[in-house]
């Protein structure tokens, strides 16, 4: 199932039933309803192996549910998508006739790539060379040091 559980999480486990030659059921109770139920919304990934998770009611929630597992079935014949929950028959609706009323916004279409809007050129824009006084060179001051004809500073 690979849902991490700690030792922390789990209340206690016990064994269902008398000791004897056949394997017995085991009951385990969690701290949190949220580890729960991530463990039963994940009991499908041990299709195939020999074990398997249900939950545990008592006799007279079993009682009810074998009672009600009969209009079930009439139900699911109509076509009707049914289940049972703890005690009691829930009809669940058709996902797609409510797909438009579960979304939260619409989304917008995007523009086309060709119809973008050229960014004018701004009016005061100014480019940094015009901060710049021209140079002449025969006024600039040399920068390299003298030699004397000499060879020497």
């Amino acid at each position: 199932m690979k849902i991490p559980c700690d030792k922390s999480e789990i209340e206690y486990i016990r064994r269902i039933g008398k000791k004897g030659d056949k394997p017995r059921p085991v009951a385990v109770t969690l701290l949190t309803m949220y580890k729960k139920i991530e463990i039963l919304k994940n009991k499908k990934s041990l299709d195939g192996s020999p074990y398997y998770i249900k939950e545990d009611f008592t006799q007279k929630v079993l009682e009810k549910r074998r009672a009600l597992q009969p209009q079930v079935q009439k139900l699911r014949d109509e076509g009707k998508q049914v289940i049972i929950k703890y005690d009691k028959i829930v009809m669940i609706e058709n996902v797609n006739s409510n797909l438009k009323s579960a979304k939260k916004r619409v989304l917008s279409i995007s523009p086309d790539i060709n119809n973008k809007s050229a960014q004018k050129t701004k009016k005061n824009k100014s480019n940094i060379t015009t901060f710049f006084t021209p140079r002449n060179e025969q006024n600039s001051p040399e920068r390299h040091s003298s030699i004397d004809t000499n060879g020497k500073l």
